[in-house]
């Protein structure tokens, strides 16, 4: 078996299965599936390619046990049929299905306080426009020369969307359903890594750091794929 991707919830993963096979020996059809699904594969043993992909349901998020695998073979005109059920012990993480969302950069000072202000991926690169300040946004934002002039706070606004920093907090999002709040998140992380923007994951009983990249992605979705809520008074 070749190395497995891990995907999000709902979708179907391709698991590459690799054969070792002697054409001067073995010939005939091969059927391959998982154990207890009825779709199948067929594999002519005279001709196939390397790898062979055989599909998988990702239903839900968390850890995905790989079923066992059952090889059949029938000879012609049906009169003998073997098989044999093949067990491997990668086991698939499957991330939240990814649900687009605003993305919410909060900028936490420790991991105690936490401030309600938004963030739309904004930059600090190229100068858009102003808007009225709110509260818990880095003071450098601030338009102080309006300051100045008597019109209150006022902020600074910036279209591009490299470079944001800041943490991503679960308790922050206003859903009341865990899987939703989950989703947007698997969400955010994409977009703020594709964007290079630098941040940290706060799930309450895990925290991720501030960092970017592609690994800290896989990080921040397996996290959020084995995210269990935390119990007040269990230990």
């Amino acid at each position: 078996m070749g190395k497995i991707q891990h995907g999000f919830a709902g979708e179907k993963l391709q698991i590459p299965i690799w054969f070792n096979n002697n054409k001067q020996v073995s010939h005939g059809i091969l059927k391959l599936n998982f154990w207890k699904v009825k779709n199948n594969i067929n594999v002519d043993l005279d001709n196939f390619s390397n790898p062979i992909y055989l599909p998988l349901d990702c239903p839900q998020r968390g850890r995905l046990k790989l079923p066992r695998v059952t090889l059949t073979s029938t000879f012609p005109l049906g009169l003998i049929s073997c098989w044999t059920h093949l067990a491997f012990s990668s086991d698939i993480v499957v991330y939240p299905k990814p649900l687009a969302s605003k993305v919410r950069l909060i900028d936490k000072q420790d991991s105690v306080h936490l401030n309600q202000a938004d963030s739309s991926l904004k930059g600090h690169d190229d100068f858009d426009s102003l808007a009225p300040y709110k509260q818990g946004e880095p003071l450098y934002h601030v338009a102080w020369k309006q300051v100045a002039k008597g019109q209150g706070m006022i902020s600074k606004q910036f279209s591009n969307q490299s470079g944001a920093t800041g943490w991503l907090i679960l308790a922050s999002l206003n859903s009341h359903d865990l899987e939703h709040k989950l989703s947007e998140l698997s969400f955010q992380v994409i977009e703020l890594t594709r964007n290079n923007g630098v941040f940290g994951l706060d799930l309450g009983n895990l925290k991720i750091t501030p960092s970017s990249g592609i690994e800290h992605q896989y990080a921040c979705l397996k996290a959020l794929a084995l995210h269990t809520p935390y119990l007040e008074g269990v230990k």
